[in-house]
């Protein structure tokens, strides 16, 4: 009975990837279509045919592991263009958030060493455990140390033609100010505001450390745009949802308080 169960389990798992690569495909010819007419290299054609999450987190992995380097050796990332560098961590709990992450991996490694001690008695699993653990701990801490340097080493800039938004490796989005339909302050969370205007989540993107947001930026139908998140291509969202240090940075674009706040 139980093989029986788990056959059916890895049929209901291929027959998901199988659909959602189905579902997904005209997408795909339609990416590679596209890298066919700017003439682009073979490889990036095989690549757009790729679904678009495995692409956007191979590029997410290089990228934190990067940012893991310069940390190292102290390599600042390359710089943002000129224009008014509008804030998001001063008054972000990202730092406080990082600081309590880097600490529990720390005391994860003696912890997690006396419990393996305690619970498994044969001295060759117990150091089989260790290194999974320790590796696991380390690739850990590769993720907190490569994000907080990069996270620390970006911001927004507005200039007269655009806004361009980055945190991180996480989000990117260059905006055209004439593509921005709309900017509200906002106090709700990016749940609760999008449950009260009936907009889906998954429509929308999230540009910020770690905080809720408290502006919301929506952008006019087919605007040209540039959005990655989780540097998988967002383009076509038309909401953003913003946390910046000072909202009134944005003043001149005229930013009402939302009323359903």
């Amino acid at each position: 009975m139980r093989d029986c169960i788990d056959t059916w389990t890895h049929i209901a798992i291929v027959t998901l990837f199988i659909v959602k690569d189905v579902v997904g495909l005209p997408d795909a010819i339609n990416r590679a279509n596209l890298a066919i007419r700017k003439r682009q290299c073979w490889h990036l054609r095989l690549i757009a045919l790729l679904p678009e999450e495995i692409v956007g987190w191979a590029r997410l992995e290089r990228a934190v592991w990067k940012g893991f380097f310069g940390w190292i050796t102290r390599t600042v990332p390359s710089a943002s263009p000129q224009g008014l560098h509008i804030d998001f961590l001063r008054r972000s709990t990202y730092p406080i958030v990082f600081s309590i992450i880097l600490l529990a991996l720390l005391i994860d490694i003696p912890f997690c060493g006396m419990i393996v001690g305690l619970i498994e008695q044969d001295p060759t699993r117990r150091i089989q455990i260790h290194i999974v653990l320790f590796a696991l701990t380390a690739y850990s801490l590769v993720w907190a140390l490569g994000d907080r340097w990069l996270v620390k080493h970006s911001h927004h800039v507005l200039t007269e033609t655009q806004i361009t938004f980055r945190i991180g490796a996480r989000t990117s989005a260059i905006v055209p100010i004439r593509a921005i339909k709309n900017v509200r302050r906002i106090k709700q969370s990016r749940a609760e505001w999008c449950k009260l205007n009936k907009v889906p989540v998954r429509e929308t993107i999230l540009i910020s450390p770690y905080d809720d947001p408290n502006l919301m930026l929506e952008l006019i139908p087919h605007a040209e745009t540039q959005i990655a998140y989780f540097q998988a291509d967002r383009s076509a969202s038309r909401i953003l949802f913003l946390f910046v240090s000072d909202p009134e940075a944005l003043a001149h674009l005229g930013i009402p308080d939302d009323m359903a706040a």
